[in-house]
């Protein structure tokens, strides 16, 4: 194997060439009238150091030079918080084959490799095992992917200097990580020095995790924004045309009335679906404030059908005057819960839509209840599956099913929860809420 101080590019340049030529000379040319000053120059700086150190020959003074450079380097390679490899990698440079190796040539190419040198960062990181100082260790059984030994034997082969790789490594505990990559090749004198690569592996799982999370919050904000304008179209579309409708003269008085029920009725779908967009867009910048007051169930749906029309004329109330149900909650927010709920029930062509209210314990509940077909598989896993309860994470960016999923997050800040449930016909959301303690 050809050692660093006989390395040759394309087997023209050695290292002493190198030297001679940093100096402004040539190995075949003695030095001209014009070079013989700066030489002059140098050698005054060497005796002036050596002067310095009367009672040492050169040799020690050049071997403590050496040993202080070295104590410094050693000092940050060891106490550096990221993993850092040195390896020798000068066996690679005499067959010059193999660009996009297949695995099988990689595996005969990782024996050439050596680490030479492994802070403890890279030794905790890679699980590298114990072993004498002077003994280099094979590279084939740590955690660094073929992805990133290719981009590094081809560096090597192609005479780069530096390389940067993204990888997935694994743990020594059979875990993975995500890392990037950084090599640089020294270069004394212009000649790259492979036996004494340094690789310094950061690990990114964190910020990648994090990148993803935030595609994934920007595609599903993206989402959201393109189904909730294919929402608001349908109730936007018939306020525009009923009121056109209305800026002529309409002298049947019934059917007056009917455009502007109708108008109310689209307008008010609309604000119900902004509301339900703005509760989603607060939560997920923090600023979604959910009160803890007693609420009069009863009330809240009184309020809610009135305000609601004729959409929520047919939905009956057996038994919610009898006696008065008080929970723990936010009044607007129930409000837009019982709101969602009635509007999904109705949309999803239920008929004989009923709204109960019981007390069980210490927990209150709110029935909406229809006779109709059960809710698709689909709408059902994403809106009742597993919840963290923190909106903006769990809302689904599908206008068809953000009513539903605000509805079960705003019950769940206010310490209740809502399920979903269909039998013999008859489908029933069902929202608890903590009740109030008595005055």
């Amino acid at each position: 194997m050809e050692t660093p101080s006989t390395v040759t590019d394309a087997g023209t340049r050695s290292l002493l060439d190198a030297q001679l030529e940093g100096l402004g000379l040539d190995r075949n040319t003695p030095p001209g009238p014009d070079q013989w000053q700066p030489l002059l120059g140098l050698l005054e700086k060497a005796c002036s150091i050596l002067t310095t150190h009367e009672s040492e020959g050169v040799e020690a003074v050049l071997r403590r030079e050496v040993v202080r450079r070295r104590s410094s380097q050693t000092n940050l390679f060891e106490q550096s918080p990221i993993a850092i490899l040195q390896l020798d990698m000068s066996a690679l440079e005499a067959p010059r084959v193999i660009s996009g190796a297949t695995n099988g040539s990689l595996v005969g190419l990782l024996t050439r490799i050596r680490i030479t040198a492994a802070n403890e960062a890279a030794t905790t990181l890679l699980g590298i095992p114990p072993r004498p100082a002077d003994e280099p260790l094979d590279v084939g059984h740590i955690g660094v992917s073929d992805v990133a030994w290719t981009a590094l034997t081809e560096m090597v082969m192609t005479r780069e200097t530096s390389s940067e790789i993204e990888f997935v490594g694994t743990l020594p505990d059979g875990g993975t990580f995500e890392a990037l990559l950084l090599a640089t090749v020294p270069e004394p004198f212009e000649i790259p020095d492979y036996s004494r690569v340094v690789v310094a592996m950061t690990d990114i799982t964190a910020h990648k995790a994090e990148e993803r999370r935030m595609h994934d919050l920007i595609t599903a904000k993206n989402r959201l924004v393109a189904s909730v304008t294919t929402e608001l179209r349908s109730p936007l579309a018939k306020v525009v045309d009923f009121a056109r409708l209305l800026e002529e003269p309409v002298d049947d008085a019934e059917r007056r009335r009917g455009l502007a029920v109708a108008i109310a009725g689209g307008a008010t779908r609309v604000a119900g679906i902004v509301e339900d967009l703005l509760v989603v867009s607060r939560s997920e910048l923090g600023d979604l404030p959910v009160a803890e007051v007693p609420v009069d169930l009863s009330a809240q749906v009184a309020q809610v059908l009135e305000v609601g029309g004729s959409s929520m004329a047919e939905v009956s109330t057996p038994g919610r005057n009898v006696e008065r149900r008080v929970c723990l909650g936010d009044p607007a927010r129930i409000r837009q819960i019982i709101r969602n709920l009635i509007t999904d029930a109705v949309d999803h062509g239920g008929r004989d839509t009923t709204i109960t209210i019981h007390r069980r314990s210490s927990t209150v509940f709110l029935t909406v209840s229809w006779v109709g077909q059960p809710l698709d598989t689909d709408l059902r896993r994403r809106v009742f599956g597993p919840s963290t309860g923190e909106l903006g994470t769990t809302v689904d960016p599908d206008a068809r099913f953000m009513g539903l999923s605000v509805a079960r997050q705003l019950a769940i800040r206010m310490g209740g929860e809502l399920s979903y449930d269909h039998e013999a016909g008859v489908g029933k959301f069902e929202v608890t809420l903590c009740s109030a303690p008595p005055k």
